[in-house]
């Protein structure tokens, strides 16, 4: 009897434990989501700040998700946009980045924070991205990603015009793709500071 119990208990503790990830998963502010090659493996959502927790994952160490925002950078066609927002990390095995990419129907235009990742344990600290948006356009999204194991929080998300003379580009990775704009597509950044 007192292994069934222990047996009942644990089963309980897991469901418990899945039924919380569920929840806050979900309950995303308006205008995020969850994404990435395996976002199932990533707990994400609101709290003081956004936040993307790693489930460890036997099948998929290396997976990555982001917690992402996208819009219709109408205010931004053809200048050059600096996204900055406050980061904090936990035990971040893999990397974890700010994240901004810019669509046009036939190129993409992304930083990740690749080649100068956020590793480790790290209290909040400003980060940015700085790219070109091109006066053609689609789509701005940016976020927060997660690749590996561990914890990133994000918070106060600002974007900004800066001149493209005295602020240079961050990391850029262009690629034939793209996207068409949504009609259903936010017009500008919401829910910027959980």
């Amino acid at each position: 009897m007192k292994y069934l119990n222990l047996n009942f208990a644990l089963l309980f503790f897991t469901i418990f434990i899945q039924f919380i990830q569920v929840g806050l998963t979900q309950h995303l502010p308006e205008g995020w989501f969850r994404a990435g090659s395996h976002p199932e493996n990533y707990m994400m959502g609101p709290g003081s700040s956004g936040y993307v927790k790693s489930i460890p994952s036997v099948e998929f160490p290396y997976s990555y998700g982001t917690l992402i925002q996208s819009f219709f950078p109408k205010a931004y066609l053809g200048k050059r946009v600096r996204l900055s927002g406050f980061v904090k990390s936990n035990n971040v095995t893999g990397w974890a980045g700010l994240l901004m990419r810019v669509d046009t129907l036939s190129k993409l235009y992304l930083d990740t924070m690749y080649r100068r990742p956020i590793t480790g344990n790290n209290d909040w600290t400003v980060y940015e991205d700085v790219l070109e948006v091109p006066i053609i356009a689609t789509k701005l999204t940016f976020g927060i990603s997660l690749v590996g194991e561990g914890e990133v929080w994000l918070d106060e998300c600002k974007f900004e015009i800066v001149d493209p003379t005295k602020v240079n580009l961050t990391e850029l990775t262009a690629a034939d793709g793209g996207v068409e704009a949504s009609p259903n597509a936010l017009q500008e950044p919401i829910n910027l500071s959980f």
